[in-house]
């Protein structure tokens, strides 16, 4: 028995990489959304950038015909690139998700992987559907600016270790739990 298939599968236009996972359901196992090196949005992704250069991110639950179910292990984690000059220490720390300012993940998603969102510095607000069950361990670790999570469940999901670990405690979520009552 397998636990899904090992080879990576374009998910839509190319805006995530995923796998397919025993169930006939994906995962989404990379986010291709934003061009790395130019910031430039890669169209029909979900992504739309304000003037201040900041991104609001969608992330559907069915894409390109397949249905999504699991954002996988460090989706928006940071990239470092191998083609800056190792010289320039600040461009390689730079991830395409470090501009992400609000992200909206879309009903029919079930499970939040470990540090999905991890260390996404200019995150601020998350909108979390009902069907999510499962957010791994910390999905929104060290999301220092994270200020409101809205989660249109009516019961609290199960939560891994350290979800919001470095995260300010006063954190807004729309069930009413404060940031230590909701993971």
């Amino acid at each position: 028995i397998t636990t899904g298939y090992s080879m990576s599968t374009q998910v839509g236009e190319g805006c995530y990489e995923s796998v397919r996972l025993d169930d006939g359901t994906y995962k989404l196992t990379r986010f291709n959304g934003i061009n790395h090196q130019t910031g430039d949005i890669i169209e029909g992704c979900g992504v739309t950038k304000d003037e201040d250069g900041y991104y609001s991110v969608t992330v559907p639950s069915t894409y390109g015909g397949n249905t999504i179910s699991t954002l996988g292990n460090c989706l928006f984690y940071p990239i470092y690139f191998e083609d800056f000059d190792t010289n320039d220490l600040t461009a390689i720390a730079i991830s395409k998700h470090y501009y992400i300012k609000e992200l909206k993940i879309n009903e029919g998603i079930t499970t939040i992987g470990p540090y999905a969102f991890y260390s996404s510095m200019n995150l601020e607000e998350v909108t979390i559907p009902n069907t999510v069950t499962t957010i791994g361990d910390k999905a929104f670790a060290a999301s220092t600016k994270l200020e409101n999570i809205y989660f249109a469940g009516e019961n609290k999901p199960e939560c891994k270790t350290e979800v919001l670990k470095d995260v300010e405690c006063n954190i807004k979520v729309s069930i009413g739990y404060k940031s230590e009552d909701f993971c």
